[in-house]
């Protein structure tokens, strides 16, 4: 089984972001392979079956950032500019561990990948 985790931050305050939506998406289908939640520390972990690994593996690991700027009390616009950060990637390996941390604020982001 494959591993997807995070570690969401709030850019404004400097601390974990929790309970941000995190859904990752099968590009070729477009179907949901799971949403789920961030813990209150920022953090979310996933296993899933993946069919064939490679270059045609190619998923979108998408962060509700307008959403959980508006529970904060941050965005005033609806919809807010940066409604979702999309990171979009390939899976090599059906076992592998993929680590994707972002850092959100309410008018951009930065998403890396670690090992």
């Amino acid at each position: 089984m494959a591993t997807i985790t995070t570690h969401v931050l709030n850019g404004v305050r400097g601390t974990h972001a929790a309970g941000v939506m995190v859904s990752l998406v099968e590009c070729a289908s477009g179907k949901a392979v799971f949403s789920s939640r961030t813990d209150g520390n920022g953090r979310l972990s996933h296993s899933f079956e993946i069919g064939n690994p490679g270059a045609e593996a190619r998923y979108d690991l998408v962060f509700a950032s307008g959403e959980y700027w508006r529970e904060q009390g941050v965005a005033d616009e609806t919809p807010p500019a940066v409604n979702e950060c999309v990171f979009r990637f390939v899976i090599t390996k059906a076992d592998g561990h993929y680590h994707i941390p972002v850092n959100l604020s309410p008018h951009s982001h930065a998403v890396w990948w670690s090992r």
